[in-house]
């Protein structure tokens, strides 16, 4: 199980107070690490966050999350993964590494995380969306708060470590009237079980790159982004890429021939990002390329308890 008790010597200065639901928590600065993390590697390697906008109900993907009571279990190279409750997509991913890395993030009394969105407007901008589109982002933040994941997975150490966590613990929503815009401020608290996870996990800095990957056409083409910004110096055929991450069991094989198609289509979208597509003769079998001199990785060393995956 993962770790709930988090040393208080791994915490800065106490900082301001804030009220949550009717209790006052006293705030405190995140880990340096935390503070400059948007994601960690076991997200990214991991299919939490489905390669989809939007799962339909007649989605094959979909009717089996629901015949297994809403259960959805996928095995991957990097380990096994059940997500319950809900699917979240790529789309929750745009909002929650754009929550972690740019909103005030906190590690209060109760060990856990906490931000404030103080300006929905500019947080819709920084993901790409329309600026005005309030109800879309409270939604995706109460879809985070749905969902219950759990994991299983060996470390470089040859431990198997099995773990289970939401990402939300709570939301509170406050709206001034009394202003002629009714202002709005977003606060999110963030599950203790979740807040350890990133006290305990190497963790990934791209901060520079989110507003990209979430304008990305595609949400194929964001979880292609989000596994190759944790490598530096990294090659891998599309084939492979879909097999170790688990999609060819979330699609379908026409569905594959299609996102081999779109890789080709919007190849030049991923420059940017210092990604390089090279085409194939028959355009089926791209190879996925990066070769950068960029740190993302934040190495976190708690008591050498550290996830590592073996790869």
């Amino acid at each position: 199980m993962i770790r709930e008790n988090i040393k208080s010597s791994l915490l800065k200065k106490k900082g301001t107070k804030m009220s949550f639901n009717g209790k006052v928590i006293t705030l405190e600065k995140k880990d340096e690490n935390i503070q400059r993390a948007c994601s960690s590697i076991m997200e990214n390697y991991l299919p939490i966050f489905l390669p989809f906008n939007k799962l339909r109900k007649n989605n094959p993907l979909y009717k089996k999350f629901i015949d297994n009571g809403n259960i959805l279990r996928i095995e991957n190279k990097y380990g096994v993964l059940e997500i319950r409750n809900r699917l979240i997509t790529q789309q929750h991913k745009d909002i929650l590494e754009t929550m972690l890395s740019n909103s005030k993030s906190y590690i209060g009394e109760e060990q856990t995380m906490f931000v404030t969105i103080e300006s929905r407007y500019d947080f819709l901008k920084q993901i790409g969306m329309c600026t005005t589109n309030y109800k879309y982002l409270e939604e995706k933040i109460k879809e985070l708060e749905d969902i219950s994941i759990s994991s299983k997975y060996q470390t470089t150490n040859g431990k198997i470590i099995e773990e289970q966590f939401g990402i939300i613990a709570a939301i509170k929503m406050v709206e001034d009237i009394t202003k002629s815009n009714h202002k709005k401020i977003i606060k999110v608290k963030f599950t203790k079980e979740f807040t350890a996870f990133y006290l305990d996990s190497n963790l990934l800095d791209y901060k520079k790159h989110i507003n990209k990957i979430a304008e990305l056409p595609t949400p194929f083409l964001k979880s292609i982004a989000r596994y190759m910004l944790i490598h530096n110096k990294h090659q891998i055929n599309i084939s492979t890429f879909i097999e170790n991450l688990g999609f060819d069991k979330i699609f379908t094989r026409n569905e594959i021939n299609r996102k081999k198609k779109e890789l080709e289509e919007y190849k030049e979208c991923l420059k940017d990002l210092n990604i390089e597509v090279v085409s194939s003769k028959d355009k089926q079998s791209n190879t996925i390329k990066i070769d950068t001199d960029e740190s993302k990785i934040l190495i976190q060393n708690r008591e050498k308890k550290q996830r590592q995956f073996t790869f």
